[in-house]
């Protein structure tokens, strides 16, 4: 069944579609619905290849893009992987996904480019777009309950935004994040800031210098105390001050996107980061504390080889068909094993981010 018409871009993006390699997994077993490799583009496109499979095997995505009647443009492309990813055509060795490359590339030109480009840029800007594509004022507007009133009335200044951005993606991927300036005298909140996220970044830089690093040190080290330099009087204590910053999440989104940058001062370093199989996340958002309702799993992650200005990136996914684990090197993909220790957590040198979702949706 034609679900659209294919467009093929092979003037704009050259690749070679004659690869007869037997290293994939095999047509000639049966492919597992989900499990499908990615062709690498021009050499060097698994920074795309690599987000577009954990993006792939997120399974309230995939079930809410199924119901979407008119998606256009990068939408659309996305679509067209998802059917030939989850179809029953046992024939297909893997997909080319160059309809995505040149959709993602009308958006950001960057893309147009025959070079190698971040993965955790990529998964944000592909967010970004296909929000643009779908966003919609029939769609529902996000609810949020802000329990605290004078940080309640700062937020319906940045609730603006969810007014005006409605969509699938708005409501799985987006977070927000408070960043407090605090009275180190009255504890007094100075100011307020909002911002939103679609993406979590977190530093190794405070702990750089550690052999393992785990997750939770590092959102520990995020939602910390950090002094600043300046000073400035306190509009409750009078106290000319010395501030400290804060940062909390006050909105965790459904699909928690962790990015952990391991460049400092343009240096890459290859700690070992442990993280858990299941994310508790209560004691860092403000507003919810209830375990249930803050427990994550992990579904995806993507591990880069290599500096900070070149290597190649892969995908391990957990298919939500069959339950498996598998790991994907562009065209390349195998069954593997998540986590390997007994304690339920991963240790990694490679990792470079994570795909949490919350339990039960």
């Amino acid at each position: 069944m034609e679900y659209y018409t294919y467009k093929k871009y092979n003037n704009e993006y050259n690749y070679n579609n004659n690869d007869n390699s037997d290293d994939y997994y095999s047509s000639r077993s049966i492919r597992a619905k989900g499990v499908m490799g990615l062709k690498n583009i021009n050499n060097y496109s698994c920074f795309m290849n690599s987000s577009l499979q954990c993006l792939s095997h997120i399974k309230p995505l995939y079930n809410k893009i199924f119901e979407i009647k008119q998606l256009k443009h990068l939408g659309l492309s996305f679509f067209e992987l998802l059917v030939k990813m989850y179809g029953d055509n046992k024939d297909d060795k893997y997909f080319i996904p160059i309809n995505i490359l040149y959709e993602i590339s009308s958006y950001y030109s960057e893309y147009k480019e025959n070079r190698q480009q971040g993965a955790n840029e990529f998964i944000s800007n592909f967010l970004t777009a296909f929000h643009e594509e779908l966003n919609s004022p029939i769609y529902p507007v996000k609810i949020f309950d802000i329990p605290q009133e004078p940080l309640k009335q700062k937020f319906l200044k940045k609730y603006e935004f969810y007014k005006k951005n409605r969509s699938i993606i708005i409501d799985y991927f987006y977070g927000n994040i408070l960043y407090l300036t605090k009275c180190p005298k009255c504890n007094n909140n100075i100011s307020a800031l909002f911002s939103i996220f679609n993406i979590l970044e977190l530093s190794i830089y405070p702990l750089k210098d550690r052999k393992t690093i785990t997750l939770k040190q590092l959102i520990d080290s995020y939602s910390s105390n950090q002094s600043t330099n300046y000073t400035i009087l306190c509009n409750q204590c009078k106290n000319q001050v010395r501030p400290y910053t804060k940062s909390e999440l006050i909105h965790i989104p459904e699909i928690l996107i962790i990015y952990i940058n391991k460049v400092i001062d343009h240096k890459y370093y290859d700690n070992n980061i442990n993280f858990p199989n299941e994310l508790y996340l209560q004691d860092y958002n403000s507003f919810d504390k209830s375990k249930a309702s803050n427990c994550y799993n992990l579904i995806g992650l993507i591990e880069h080889f290599g500096t900070e200005s070149e290597g190649h990136y892969i995908a391990k996914c957990k298919n939500f068909i069959d339950g498996n684990w598998y790991k994907f090197d562009d065209i390349l993909a195998k069954k593997t094993e998540m986590p390997k220790n007994n304690d339920k957590t991963t240790d990694s040198s490679s990792v470079m981010i994570l795909f949490y979702q919350k339990d039960n949706i």
